[in-house]
């Protein structure tokens, strides 16, 4: 029988312990020549589309995301700071769901700062820039972009793209409890969002599965973990070849006795 140990302390509802060390939104550090995203060696990246259960390679770091580029949307995201950089705005999105969503500290730390007391922003067009934290190594400037595309991709009902579902989601968490108003349950709103998204159909789902297994660990979700857990066991002889396997689960983790 598989070892499930579970700390009493976890609730069946769970709790999120906010880590100590935040993303951080500052000064970013010029990051855009072909050398500089070869020294990055960067990983890699696949999409998860919960609604065809299936993930495939996602290759739009460095380029206009499709997903996130509305043809009517007012605000212009730009994932680095004003004037350091030429390259074109990342996403296009509805500045009303960015407020919608309780997305004030976003949009107070980032907005362009020049425009008019009298202009509408609601009906003008907005910009955002988003750069990475001044002291980022290049392969944390990686991260950052990715965590902030997958802020909007939640935002706007998008699926997740990263390296591991796990890990993903995990950030997701940290960087919604960061731009988001105080108040707001970022846990419950996560998992409604991965429901909606397929995340939690985890039935002959390996990477679902150990994904959800690793953010109900980080969370202390008890019940979320046991239903991870239960369908991990069930297809333990296939894990072994899913990615998130080695980078989430410790070795024998499933062993059975």
């Amino acid at each position: 029988m598989a070892q499930c140990g579970i700390p009493r302390s976890w609730s069946d509802g769970g709790r999120f312990h906010q880590a100590r060390s935040q993303p951080q939104i500052g000064k970013s550090i010029r990051f855009g020549s072909l050398n500089d995203r070869r020294r990055a060696r960067v990983p890699d990246l696949k999409r998860w589309d919960g609604a065809s259960r299936t993930s495939q390679p996602w290759d739009c770091l460095w380029k206009r995301d499709p997903e996130l580029w509305h043809r009517k949307g007012n605000c212009l995201v730009y994932l680095y700071g004003r004037g350091q950089s030429s390259r074109s705005p990342s996403f296009k999105v509805p500045f009303n769901t960015l407020l919608a969503t309780q997305c004030q500290p976003l949009i107070a730390r980032c907005i362009r700062r020049d425009i008019p007391e009298t202009v509408d922003i609601k009906a003008s067009q907005i910009e955002l820039y988003i750069p990475a934290p001044p002291t980022a190594t290049e392969a944390e400037v990686i991260r950052h972009y990715l965590d902030i595309r997958n802020f909007f991709a939640w935002i706007f009902r998008r699926s997740m793209a990263g390296e591991h579902l796990g890990a993903t989601l995990i950030r997701l968490l940290h960087t919604m409890t960061e731009l988001r108003c105080l108040g707001v349950n970022n846990a419950d709103d996560l998992l409604s969002y991965a429901d909606e998204e397929g995340y939690l159909e985890m039935c002959n789902q390996p990477a679902h599965a150990l994904g959800m297994l690793q953010f109900a660990e980080y969370c202390q979700d008890r019940r979320l973990y046991i239903e991870a857990f239960t369908h991990c066991t069930g297809m333990f002889e296939e894990l072994y070849v899913v990615p998130e396997y080695q980078a989430s689960v410790p070795h024998n983790y499933f062993s059975v006795v």
